[in-house]
């Protein structure tokens, strides 16, 4: 995959008593069109616990594409929280070598970041200058470096749920939430994903210079809705 590397920034709707497959249906968008998982990859999932129903899916999604293995880790906010309330302070940006181990091995894979905090003022009453200063800048730093070397396929995914909606409509109305979401993303539309991984080859393509070589022809189709 080396330079062929993709990112891709989606938001998404989970399963709803109208549209019981939807949470599949947005799994299969995350999965194939924003990590453009290949056959043989591992995927990681980055989530929260209260992202759990989606990493679940996740998995299944990303094995139904061939992945060779599915690396779930969760982060729990108020482990985060009981970390920059009171542990040392020259400990705060430290990373474990197993994590910065897991950061390295994204090289050549793909990996999905759910989004969502379900509670969005949790760390609000904290020193924030600690706040700040809390993060594993060994991890960050090696899996910076292999996404800008455009070595792993990489995406965001929202997780919709009632802190957000909070802060979004000023109530907790989770349904409506996964309604607009899932009509930004069209998973209404039973051709979404192939829909979607069609214009993302387009898009790639725009632009792209070839150097005129006897006997070479490129062809790029793109397939309509019915």
């Amino acid at each position: 995959m080396g330079g062929c590397a993709t990112r891709h920034l989606i938001s998404g709707s989970l399963l709803s008593s109208r549209m019981p497959d939807r949470i599949d249906a947005y799994a299969d968008l995350i999965v194939r069109v924003g990590a453009n998982l290949q056959p043989g990859q591992t995927l990681f999932v980055n989530a929260l616990p209260e992202h759990v129903e989606l990493a679940r899916v996740l998995a299944r999604s990303a094995y139904r594409a061939g992945a060779a293995f599915v690396d779930v880790r969760y982060v729990d906010p108020h482990v985060r929280r009981a970390q920059i309330e009171l542990a040392p302070e020259d400990t705060l940006t430290d990373s474990p070598d197993w994590l910065i181990e897991r950061a390295t091995a994204l090289e050549g894979n793909a990996v999905a970041s759910i989004a969502g905090e379900a509670e969005p003022e949790l760390l609000a009453d904290l020193d924030q200058e600690r706040v700040g200063k809390t993060r594993m800048v060994g991890v960050i730093e090696r899996a910076l470096k292999i996404q800008n070397e455009r070595a792993v396929n990489w995406t965001i995914a929202a997780y919709p749920n009632e802190g957000w909606a909070e802060q979004v409509f000023g109530e907790p109305d989770v349904e409506r939430l996964w309604d607009a979401i899932a009509a930004t993303v069209r998973l209404g539309d039973p051709d979404a994903v192939e829909q979607q991984l069609s214009e993302s080859l387009t898009q790639r393509l725009t632009g792209l210079s070839l150097t005129s070589t006897p006997g070479l022809t490129v062809t790029v189709r793109s397939r309509k809705p019915s």
